[in-house]
Order: C-alpha cells, then sequence, then structure tokens
C-alpha cells in the first residue's frame, strides 16, 4: 500500500519485503518471535527537546502527584501488576515521588552505569531539558503504567516509541523518499494502544511547551482520531486521505529533505580528499578501527542483508565515534563509517541495541536472535520497502544495527510549527502508524481485527483522557528530577551517587 507518497514520481520497485521473500520473512519472524506456528500447534502467547517550557505544567504536575501510583515497588512489575491486578493507590508527596522516580532511574540504568558513568550523566542531562525531553528518555516509566493493561486487545508489533521525533524522512530502498516511522530500537509485539497511548501522550506533552501554549489533549485527539481513520480506509484496501494528498507541513518537508546535497553533505564531516572524519565535539575519529571494521563488522551486516540489496564492493575509508545522538539511546555505543559502496560515497551509523524497553512489562520475552536482529526484522516489517542498509552486525561482543546516515534523512523542528501546522503534523503521524501496524498484518488484516475489536468514539475518547492524565503525572516525576539534578549540579555533586 505504500508509505506517504515519494517526491520523485517514480515507483519504488520490489519492496524489499518481496526479495528473498521466502528467507528474509521467515529470518523476521523468527528474531520478532512472531514466526506462526505449526498448523494444529497451540499458541504460546500470553494474554530534541523544545524552547519555552511553560510554568503552567507546573499546575497541572502538582495536581497530579496526589494519588501517583509510583512506589519504589510498583516501579517494578510484580506478579500481580503482571497478570493485569489492579494496583492500590496512595498519597504520594513530592519528596516520596522524587525518591521513587530517582530509585526507578537509577535501577533502568544500572548496566549501563556501571560500564558508561558518563553516557549515563549525558543523557540525564538531556532529559532535564523538558518534560518532553524527560518523557523521550524514560519510556521504560511509561510501560510501568501500562504493564497487565490491555490485554484483551488485538496484538500488533509496536513501535515501541511513538513520539513526534521518531516520524521523518527515510530514504526508501529504491531512492525515493517517504514520510514514516524512523525508529525501531523498541519494537516488540504488544497490545495495539500501547504505540496509541504513547504517541497521544507525547503529542499532549509536545504540545504544552509550543509558544503558543497549546491544548495538548487536542493534539493527542487529532492523532488518534487520523489513526482510526487511516485504519478504517486499509481494512478496505485503500490508502488513507492523508496518504494520497499529505498535508502542506509533509510535502515541505519531503521537499526540504530532496533538496540536500549529498556531497555538501559529506564534506561538512569528511575530508573528502583523505576519507577521513573530520574531528568535532560529536565525532572522534578511530582510524585503527577501520580494517576490523571492513574485514569483520560490516562483512556480518552484509550478510544480514536481502540477496542484491548492496554491492559486495565495500571499502572502508574512516571510522569515528559518534557522540550526542538521540535521547533515549545517548550513552550507547555509536559509530559513523564512511564506506565506498559500489565505487560511490556513504556514512553508515553503526548503533548498539540493547532489549526493547517494553520486554520487561511484556514477561520479559527474549528476541529470538540478537536485539539488532530484532530491530532490523521490526524495520522490514513497518517499513514498506525501507533502507536497503538497514542491517545487523556485532562488534565487542555487542549487537549493532547498520543503517545509512543519510543527507535526505529529516525531520519537523517542533518548536518552529503553527497551531495549525502541529495538528497537521499529529495527524500525519497517525496515519503513519496505521499504515505501519497495517503493513505489519498484511493485506488489511490487522486494521480490520483492531476495528472489529474497538468501539472508535469510546476509545478515541478514553485515549485522550488517558494522555492528558500521563502527560500531568510525566509532568510531576519531571519537576521531581529536574529539581533533584539542577540542585546536584549547583552543589557540585554527582547525581548518580548523591544521597
Amino acid at each position: 500500500m505504500g508509505n506517504f507518497g515519494t517526491i520523485r514520481g517514480q515507483p519504488r520497485g520490489t519492496p524489499r519485503s518481496a526479495v528473498d521473500a521466502g528467507g528474509a520473512a521467515r529470518r523476521s519472524e523468527r528474531a520478532l518471535g512472531t514466526e506462526r506456528a505449526p498448523r494444529g500447534a497451540k499458541s504460546a502467547t500470553a494474554g530534541g527537546s523544545l524552547a519555552g517550557v511553560r510554568s503552567d505544567t507546573a499546575v497541572r504536575a502538582a495536581a497530579a502527584v496526589e494519588g501517583l501510583r509510583h512506589s519504589a515497588a510498583a516501579l517494578r512489575p510484580s506478579n500481580a501488576a503482571a497478570s493485569g491486578a489492579a494496583t492500590g493507590r496512595r498519597s504520594v508527596t513530592p519528596l516520596d515521588l522524587g525518591a521513587e522516580v530517582r530509585a526507578a532511574l537509577l535501577d533502568y540504568h544500572r548496566d549501563l552505569i556501571a560500564t558508561n558513568p558518563a553516557g549515563v550523566r549525558d543523557k540525564l542531562a538531556k532529559i532535564a531539558a523538558s518534560p518532553f525531553a524527560f518523557f523521550r528518555g524514560t519510556a521504560d516509566l511509561f510501560y510501568h503504567d501500562l504493564t497487565g493493561t490491555d490485554a484483551a486487545l488485538p496484538t500488533v508489533l509496536c513501535d515501541g516509541d511513538v513520539h513526534p521525533e521518531n516520524f521523518g524522512v527515510i530514504v526508501m530502498n529504491d531512492g525515493t523518499l517517504a514520510f514514516a516511522l524512523n525508529d525501531f530500537d523498541e519494537a516488540a509485539a504488544a497490545p495495539f494502544s500501547w504505540d496509541l497511548k504513547r504517541g497521544a501522550t507525547a503529542f499532549a506533552l509536545a504540545a504544552r511547551e509550543c509558544p503558543y501554549g497549546a491544548d495538548g489533549e487536542a493534539y493527542a485527539r487529532a492523532f488518534i482520531e487520523s489513526y482510526f481513520a487511516a485504519l478504517a480506509c486499509i481494512a478496505q484496501g485503500k490508502k488513507p486521505e492523508l496518504v494520497r494528498d499529505p498535508p502542506k507541513v509533509i510535502t515541505t518537508l519531503l521537499a526540504d529533505a530532496e533538496s540536500k546535497e549529498r556531497t555538501k553533505f559529506l564534506k561538512k564531516r569528511v575530508d573528502l580528499d583523505s576519507g577521513q572524519f573530520i574531528p568535532s565535539a560529536e565525532i572522534e575519529p578511530h582510524h585503527e578501527l577501520v580494517r576490523v571494521f571492513e574485514k569483520v563488522v560490516l562483512a556480518h551486516w552484509r550478510d544480514s542483508l536481502p540477496k542484491g540489496a548492496v554491492s559486495d564492493d565495500v571499502k572502508v575509508l574512516d571510522v569515528a565515534r559518534k557522540f550526542d545522538s538521540g535521547t533515549a539511546s545517548v550513552g550507547m555505543d555509536r559509530y559513523y563509517v564512511h564506506a565506498r559502496i559500489g565505487g560511490k560515497s556513504f556514512i553508515l551509523e553503526v548503533k548498539e541495541e540493547r532489549r526493547s524497553v517494553m520486554a520487561p512489562h511484556l514477561g520479559d520475552v527474549a528476541a529470538r536472535g540478537s536485539e539488532a536482529e530484532r530491530v532490523v526484522a521490526a524495520e522490514r516489517k513497518l517499513i514498506d520497502g525501507g533502507d536497503r542498509f538497514y542491517g545487523a552486525t556485532d562488534y565487542d561482543g555487542k549487537s549493532f544495527i547498520v543503517r545509512e546516515r543519510s543527507p535526505h534523512k529529516l525531520g519537523v523542528e517542533l518548536a518552529t510549527l503553527s497551531a495549525d501546522e502541529l495538528r497537521d503534523y499529529a495527524r500525519a503521524c497517525g496515519a503513519a502508524l496505521a499504515m505501519a501496524h497495517g503493513l505489519a498484518g498484511g493485506k488489511g488484516k490487522v486494521a480490520t481485527q483492531i476495528l472489529r475489536a474497538t468501539k472508535t468514539r469510546e476509545i478515541v475518547d478514553e485515549t485522550v483522557r488517558f494522555a492528558g492524565r500521563e502527560a500531568d503525572r510525566v509532568s510531576a516525576q519531571y519537576d521531581c528530577f529536574a529539581t533533584q539534578w539542577r540542585a546536584a549540579q549547583a552543589a557540585g555533586r554527582d547525581w548518580l551517587s548523591a544521597a
């Protein structure tokens, strides 16, 4: 059915899912844990921050503190929570909440603190910028609230981290451009509503931080209603209206991405004469890694790709560590590789992957294969003919995805959007999420299941209410964390070890 209209006016060619269809599809299903059981077998499945943070969020946040159900115990899923049992509510003071948020953050980042404490500090500094930034970097807190919920609703391959900055322009496998989801690190099979609730909450928070002081719930509603409108079209075998005729905010983004020049993009990062990366605050060249990346890391990557996806002629010109990318993934290893593939220069991004943040809240089901293979399998199912370079590899005992760092990859600057543009953008993202869920199920099957299992008006209204409540909850959590963080910084103390 396709993603949002490409602007080069050419057909995308054979979708990647059709390339090496038998083997690639089976490998994807194994990696995601969604491989079909033999006929007759029983199922084993179970039940950039924005400028201008508004001070009035503190009012909503203060109201949200009373009755919050985050205790130190509740922040770790119990057997009762996992089975969907109701959690008792108690009165939580700001002091209690601050201690509990701190305990949860330290617990979630425990392994990374042991191996890369400086990276954790960088991440915490980033999420201290605003409630929306905090939300982006603390998905584990969000999913604690969802553990055991919505078990009766259809399960789909969820993206796992739906928010306004995880949509954007991507390069398809035939070189054309499309607007779609662009991050799959947290993908896992879960109730479809989990993606919808995270996206709606994200739009509520992002809208509250916009310069015009928007009503966040109105933008959450635009996102949700667009999702269900698109699902209805997909169930009927039709392209959603927003796919046939994207709003101006999307066509402008696509046109801007198309105008980017590869040579200009490369010159900012690479000395084209030597082929080596230009050192900067974010790029640290490691020329000594060229041989191992060419002979081992990228060799494994090529093996993970569908047959014929890239030329066998791959030469690594330089390797660099990349810092300060993303929010949730800050502190994990990331490399840039300047490679010549089939005689043409590309920058490949090699990004460390860990288990999905949803996994502990879904019974901690392990991926079949490496975590990078899980992410790659999700990209291939959720995007129709996506990045031809998207593959998996391993290095230094860790799992990595590989993808092109394309000059045409572009996202919106949320703080620059008008109220109407943000509403149109929310609608576009809702339709894009519906397209991804629909593609993962194939031929409208998932769309039909979701529509049959829900009453659209009721679930829209309830999800809007959820988004408002959760945005208040996140704001309360953020206020407590940010107060602690800034106090520690002012006193010259390390937040990771401060009492």
